[in-house]
């Protein structure tokens, strides 16, 4: 083996390497105080609070993916159902 081809061999095991560990790690927020909402023209949409922590996050959406995703039906429903446990 030439040491290009060692050097192109390790640079591929290092982003598999890097490939494997970035998709293990999973991050999971919950939005408590949701306070602000915006849609603009270039197709984004904005929905901002604060986390379990009390920190800012703001998260933005591809809107047409967004309201392509969202079955508001099922969630509707879900909160019917959550509202009678009450």
């Amino acid at each position: 083996m030439t040491t290009k081809e060692a050097i192109l061999n390790q640079q591929e095991i290092n982003r598999a390497l890097k490939y494997k560990q970035e998709n293990k790690t999973m991050i999971y927020k919950r939005i408590n105080d949701i306070n602000t909402f915006a849609s603009n023209l270039d197709n984004e949409t904005y929905i901002s609070g604060t986390d379990e922590h009390g920190n800012d996050i703001t998260l933005i959406f591809d809107t047409i993916d967004l309201l392509q995703w969202i079955d508001t039906k099922y969630m509707k429903r879900q909160a019917k159902k959550y509202i009678n446990t009450l």
